[in-house]
């Protein structure tokens, strides 16, 4: 039912959903999948938790091209002041700084 990572062909927009490691994922959600992947395991390991999980299956994304990462500086930009102000905190940057940051680059084209 399921298939290793390695012979999955990745489609320019899919999309992959992770389970926690107790539950999974719901009955829909299996049910709606067109491909169900397995991480092959190796050694005495007899599962990975849900951060190893992620990280295999983006490294393979990566390494095999199916998943480019070509943001311009300018989108590279955005994303950064984005995450900087969605997870900011007082200690480490001021409001003032971030809310700079991101005017900045919505000005030099960012939405």
């Amino acid at each position: 039912d399921s298939v290793p990572i390695q012979q999955v062909k990745f489609e320019p927009r899919s999309l992959v959903l992770f389970g926690n490691e107790v539950t999974g994922i719901s009955k829909e959600a299996s049910e709606l999948a067109d491909t169900k992947i397995i991480l092959p395991l190796h050694g005495f390991t007899q599962s990975y938790n849900l951060s190893v999980s992620v990280s295999i299956t983006l490294y393979h994304l990566l390494s095999t091209g199916q998943l480019p990462f070509d943001l311009s500086n300018d989108e590279k930009d955005r994303v950064l002041a984005s995450w900087l102000y969605r997870s900011r905190t007082k200690q480490a940057l001021t409001d003032e700084v971030v809310q700079r940051m991101v005017l900045d680059s919505m000005q030099s084209g960012g939405a």
